[in-house]
Parts: structure tokens; C-alpha cells; sequence
């Protein structure tokens, strides 16, 4: 027989191993939370069962019959603790458990509270559109009544107080993960009681609950702006762009445009993004445009900010986006920048200078340095410690971000 035939068949077999053991984890898994069930049962002290509600966290639920056997053990729970592993593990499902569906949306009517809860983050996880009629009152019922006991026992204990906003606020956001847009007035309605997850149960719907988010980002009242602002930069929602980018264009209030700004630099940069921020810049010359501008197609404009714009805050802003873009073709420009008359401009320079630096120029940074000793950072020590951080790395050949212990290590050498 070949060598290549016995290297096939070595292959074949090690492959039919790993089925057969990953057959076999998967029926141990199947077998587990009956298994911890009656561990839990013959547990002989408290200690022994402490130990099996840990393991709950190891599995998850496969079938609807594992849902009720964990549902039994979380109503056997004894303390919070345990209740806390088994509701782990009802939690622990991925988004193609639909076959699970109809338990869940049968526990929304449970009696426990973290039960329903539970169930709820499944049924978002799971984007059960069936669900939402029932999601939507659950929010709906979250009253100011509820509300002023929540903010009661906020003050006594935060855990508990926490379990009584977690229920509508799990809801608001799974009907946000169905991008259910029937939700949205009433998101809108609850938005105060709900405190943050009104918030985020919008920004998940995208696009058609942005004019809603824009109105509540307006309201004088610094919470429920200041979370509508926050829903604003959380948007993922590709089809919310063109809209997104309106509003950058003509929206007077800036920090509206900053969580903009942050929406379309996260979820939906390119370079039609990239083109507009440059021309508001440039319009505008509000620094705000350039944070958007952490890509390598950008370095052209960001060099050009560096070594020509007179505003000392811009020039701080493009040579702190150019140590973030960490390019090696930018290191003439950071050099230039070490001449800067600006000390923070020139700090950073030596920052972004250092990670992408080769040995030659890890020379000429340590030659200029001690050429200019004192008149680098705004004070002598900034200059002392970067000398030994580059001394450093010469010696080991290290490249890459500066870590919290080179420079710890470089302060505390005399």
C-alpha cells in the first residue's frame, strides 16, 4: 500500500474519531440535565449541591422536554444562587433553537418572574414575531406605579430592584431584535419608565423608529435625551443610512450629530462617509469630522491636516487618529510632527511613532530626542521615559502598541 493511501486512510479514521466523540459529548449533553437533576436530588449536603447547580452552566437546553427538566430544577432552587445557575442555563440557546419556540412563549404566562424573563431574552434571541402581541403588553403594564417601586428598592437593593425593570426592559428589547414596529409608540410611551432599554429596544428597530428616536433626542429632560442620543449611535440598521447622513447634513444641534456621526462610523462607513465628513470639515472645521476618519483611505487628508491646518485642535485630533491607524507610511509625517509647536501634537507624534517604527527609525526618534531633551513633551520626564521605552525596544526588537507594563517599567527605572 502507498504512503499516500495510509496517510489517506490515518486521516479518515482520525476524522470518524472525532464524529464518534462529538456523537457521543452530544448525547452526554443530551443526558446531562437529567443527570444533574438527580445529583441535585442525592445530594447529601448543601455543599455537594452548591457544586451541582455550578455544572448547570456547562449545558444547554436541546429539547423542549430540557426545558421543562430545567424549568423543575430553577423552581427547586433553595436560594438565589442556585436559581441564578439554573436560569444560566435555560438562557444558554442560539438563534436556531426555533424548534423551542412554543415553550417559551408558553412560560411568558409563568408565575416566576425570572422565568418570564428568561424566556424572553430566548424569544429576542429567537426573533419570535409571534411573540410580540404578548411582549408589547408586557411593556405596556410596566406603570409609573411599578415604576416609583423599582426607584424605591433601587435605594434598599439594587439586585432586586433591578429583577422588577429587568421584565419590560428585556421585552423592549426583544421586540427591538424583531424590529417590530408596532413597538414603537409604545417604546415611546415607556421610554422614562424604561430608562435605557426603551433605547435600545428603538435603536434595534433602525430605521423606522428613527424619526421617533431624533423627537425624544430633542426633549429638554437630560435622561431621556441623553438615552435617545445614545440610541442614535447605537443604530445598526444598514437601511437607516441615507437618513442618517440627512441628518448629519442639516441637524443644527451637535451633539445629535456626534452619535450620528458615531452610528455611520461604526455600522456603515464607506467611502461615500468618508467623502462627506471630509467635505463638513472642511465646511465646517469642527474636529468632531475627523474622529470619523480611522481608516488608511483617510491618511492623505489627516497628514495634510498635520502639517499644514493653524488649529493647534486639529492638528491634536489628526495626529491622534493617525497613532489609532498605526500605518507605517505615515512615520515621515509623525516625524515632521515631532517639530511641531504644539507639545500634545508632538507627545502623540512620539506615541504613534514608536509601535510602527523599525530599528532605523526607532534611531532617528532616539537621536532627535536627546538632540532636543526637555523640549519634546511638556515636561522633561515625558522625554526621559520615552528614551527608555525606545532603549528597550531596540534591545529586545519588540514592535506594536506601547503595553501599560513598558511603560511602568520605564518610570520606574532611575
Amino acid at each position: 500500500m502507498s504512503s499516500r493511501k495510509i496517510l489517506f486512510i490515518a486521516i479518515l479514521v482520525s476524522m470518524l474519531s472525532l464524529i464518534g466523540l462529538n456523537a457521543q459529548a452530544q448525547q452526554e449533553d443530551q443526558r446531562s440535565i437529567k443527570q444533574l437533576k438527580a445529583e441535585i436530588q442525592n445530594a447529601k449536603d448543601t455543599n455537594q449541591r452548591r457544586e451541582v447547580f455550578k455544572k448547570l452552566r456547562t449545558i444547554k437546553p436541546e429539547t423542549v422536554n430540557d426545558v421543562s427538566e430545567i424549568v423543575n430544577i430553577i423552581r427547586s432552587a433553595n436560594n438565589e444562587e442556585e436559581k441564578e445557575d439554573a436560569l444560566h442555563a435555560l438562557k444558554e440557546i442560539k438563534e436556531d433553537d426555533k424548534h423551542l419556540e412554543s415553550e417559551f412563549i408558553k412560560l411568558l404566562d409563568d408565575s416566576d418572574r425570572d422565568i418570564r424573563t428568561a424566556s424572553i431574552i430566548n424569544l429576542g434571541k429567537l426573533k419570535t414575531k409571534e411573540a410580540a402581541p404578548k411582549l408589547r403588553e408586557i411593556v405596556k403594564s410596566f406603570s409609573k406605579i411599578k415604576y416609583i417601586e423599582y426607584k424605591s428598592m433601587h435605594v434598599l437593593n439594587m439586585r432586586k430592584a433591578f429583577k422588577i425593570i429587568l421584565e419590560p426592559g428585556a421585552a423592549a428589547m426583544a421586540l427591538g431584535e424583531m424590529k417590530d414596529e408596532e413597538a414603537i409608540p409604545i417604546l415611546v410611551e415607556k421610554f422614562d419608565e424604561l430608562e435605557g432599554f426603551g433605547a435600545v429596544g428603538l435603536s434595534k428597530i433602525g430605521k423606522k423608529a428613527l424619526p421617533a428616536i431624533l423627537d425624544l433626542a430633542k426633549k429638554e429632560t437630560d435622561r431621556k435625551n441623553a438615552y435617545a442620543q445614545r440610541a442614535l449611535a447605537d443604530i445598526e440598521d444598514k437601511e437607516a443610512k441615507e437618513d442618517l447622513i440627512n441628518i448629519l447634513k442639516t441637524e443644527k444641534n451637535r451633539d445629535i450629530r456626534m452619535r450620528v456621526l458615531v452610528a455611520l462610523k461604526r455600522h456603515m462607513f464607506d467611502d461615500e462617509v468618508l467623502e462627506l465628513v471630509k467635505n463638513l470639515y472642511e465646511k465646517e472645521k469642527d474636529t468632531m469630522f475627523l474622529t470619523a476618519m480611522r481608516t488608511k483611505k483617510a491618511i492623505p487628508f489627516l497628514v495634510n491636516i498635520l502639517a499644514n491646518d493653524k488649529d493647534r485642535n486639529a492638528r491634536r485630533a489628526a495626529v491622534g487618529i493617525l497613532d489609532d491607524i498605526t500605518d507605517e507610511s505615515v512615520i515621515p509625517a509623525l516625524e515632521k510632527a515631532l517639530k511641531d509647536s504644539d507639545s500634545e501634537v508632538r507627545e502623540v507624534a512620539v506615541y504613534a511613532l514608536i509601535p510602527i517604527a523599525d530599528r532605523d527609525s526607532l534611531m532617528r526618534l532616539k537621536d532627535y530626542i536627546n538632540s532636543n531633551f526637555g523640549k519634546i513633551g511638556r515636561r522633561p520626564e515625558f522625554d526621559k521615559t520615552m528614551l527608555k521605552v525606545i532603549d528597550s525596544r531596540l534591545k529586545s526588537g519588540k514592535r506594536g502598541p506601547i503595553s501599560l507594563e513598558e511603560m511602568e517599567e520605564a518610570t520606574e527605572q532611575k
